[in-house]
């Protein structure tokens, strides 16, 4: 059964589905960053710039609609999940 593909639900997996190391996935982001010019960040942050995106696209509503649940950032209240993984944003025009 070896060379099978094995779906560990992940987002980010090896070609046969296993996990892919975290040093190799923070290698791979560094060099992509590099590569394309863009300010250096480390991956987490992506967790807080798409909750930030999704609030201020949203008026910072968090209902479902937008894809966007408290269950997907582990906090079972909105205003924690607000004030723990967004980023300020202008809401004015």
């Amino acid at each position: 059964m070896q060379g099978l593909y094995q779906d560990f639900d992940l987002v980010f997996a090896q070609p046969n589905g296993r996990p892919i190391e975290e040093r190799v996935m923070d290698r791979a982001f560094e060099a992509f960053i590099e590569e394309n010019g863009l300010p250096k960040v480390v991956f987490h942050s992506l967790r807080h710039l798409s909750t930030s995106e999704k609030l201020k696209a949203s008026g910072g509503d968090t209902i479902p609609r937008l894809g966007m649940n408290t269950s997907m950032l582990c906090f079972s209240q909105k205003s924690r999940q607000k004030s723990t993984y967004s980023f300020p944003f202008n809401t004015g025009s």
